[in-house]
Order: C-alpha cells, then structure tokens, then sequence
C-alpha cells in the first residue's frame, strides 16, 4: 500500500488540482487533526485518492483492528477569497470515509460545506453537506477551478516556451 504525500512537503511542483475541472460532484448518501475543526461550516473540494483499511494509529487500543480512512487532496474555500490546500490528508470520521471512498480516482471534486450531524451514538459526526450548497458558494468553486486551471494553461506554455529556446 502506498504511503500518502507529506502534506508539509512544499517541494512537489504538479499542482493536483490543475486537471481537476469538471463539474462539482455532491458527496454520497480527520482532514488532519489540526485541521478539522477549523473548517467546520467552510466549504471544501475534496479529491479522494486512496482507501486505507484498519489504520493504526496513536488513538487504536490495544486489540482494536484500527479505523478506515480516506487519503484526499482538498482546498478549504475561505470566505475571504483564500484558500487552504491540503495535500495527502488522511480523513478518518467515518461518515466522511463513506461519502468520499466511493469517488476515488474521479478527476471531479467532491464539494460541499464541513458539518457535523446529528448521530446515533449522540456524537455529532463530520459529514460533507452538498444538499444545502446556494448559488454563491457553487460560483466561489467554480472560480476556483478556472483559476486553477487558467494558471496550469499558463504553466504550461511557459515551459513549453522556456523548452523552445533551448
């Protein structure tokens, strides 16, 4: 099974969200830990890229098989036109696993706005809501993806030219 990307590794230059244009797919039915609860109610495009079964971790007990996770590429759409890329998170809550695990590989983010739902156990669990999206929020993703890809065009012809004169 492959290791997932460093998500502090600065040093990778392919952007993994130039190819990444499509049209916005909603989720079905722990970005990293530091991270998660920071961007409750904040719009996410997630990229899944591989499932990981019975992951141990700090938090695995003693005899416990260990908790199912997502590897995702994702960018956090702050409210002020930023934005947060996160490279090889591994998510673990197990409604967000069940949500992105069955879109691995699409070349079409996963897009929603990071809720917690009510739960069986009384825990609010973390969920991807696609449902409750207004205009404005599907128009900021959009615009995303187009710069993004606007940018990678431009990357591209800049090497191409640069490849030219030699």
């Amino acid at each position: 099974m492959a290791q997932p990307e460093n998500p502090f590794d600065k040093t990778q230059e392919e952007d993994p969200f130039a190819s990444a244009r499509g049209r916005l797919k909603k989720a079905s039915s722990s970005f990293e830990k530091v991270a998660i609860d920071e961007n409750l109610d904040k719009l996410v495009l997630f990229w899944p890229t591989e499932f990981h079964s019975k992951v141990q971790t700090k938090f695995t007990k003693p005899g416990e098989e260990g908790a199912d996770a997502v590897t995702v590429d994702a960018v956090v759409l702050e409210d002020d036109g930023e934005h947060q890329v996160l490279n090889g998170v591994m998510v673990f809550p197990k409604v967000l696993v069940g949500q992105l695990k069955s879109e691995i590989g699409s070349t079409e983010p996963v897009f929603g706005r990071l809720t917690k739902v009510p739960s069986q156990k009384g825990h609010p669990a973390w969920s991807i809501d696609s449902e409750n999206l207004t205009d404005k929020d599907t128009d900021k993703a959009i615009e995303y993806l187009d710069q993004k890809e606007k940018d990678a065009k431009e990357a591209a012809r800049a090497k191409l030219k640069g490849a030219a004169k030699s």
